[in-house]
């Protein structure tokens, strides 16, 4: 008899619509996803909204940093919101204001607060608006965001990489 998955391999995942068509635009696959999740709810790193099952977290895997939106609708079993990924990396962070969204701090419990997060890519460094947790210094990006401007900064760095 073979020994169930561990880690990651055991996590089942049902994708919104939003969260498949961002997977499949940016090339996402499942498996990094599960990878996603599990290292958050194994290392409690990630944002919560109080009163509701919903997290948001991410995770560099190789030369991404990937952001998965989920709830938990069973034993090891999660639906993903929203998916998506980028190559830049952040530099750090700096307050800009105050609580603008409802996501908070799971391991400090703290409202995450507007920054300026400072990226760095290939060489060029820029700052963009994201949310920091004032105690732990924590930054993410919301999918507009990154939409609009990382993604849009990360092609044309690339094309005039070549």
């Amino acid at each position: 008899m073979s020994e169930p998955p561990r880690g990651y391999e055991s996590i089942k995942i049902q994708k919104t619509e939003h969260a498949e068509e961002n997977a499949k635009s940016i090339n996402v696959l499942d498996e990094e996803i599960k990878k996603v999740i599990y290292h958050a709810e194994t290392s409690g790193e990630k944002l919560f909204i109080p009163g509701e099952e919903r997290f948001f977290t991410k995770t560099k895997i190789g030369e991404k940093t990937f952001y998965v939106e989920y709830s938990p609708v069973g034993e090891g079993e999660y639906r993903v919101f929203n998916v998506y990924a980028y190559k830049p990396v952040h530099k750090g962070g700096k307050l800009v204001g105050a609580q603008t969204v409802n996501w908070h701090c799971f391991k400090c419990g703290v409202p995450m607060r507007a920054a300026s997060v400072n990226m760095e890519y290939r060489g060029i460094s820029g700052a963009v608006e994201g949310i920091m947790c004032p105690k732990c210094g924590e930054t993410y990006l919301l999918e507009d965001v990154v939409k609009a401007k990382v993604l849009k900064a990360e092609k044309l760095i690339d094309a005039k990489s070549r």
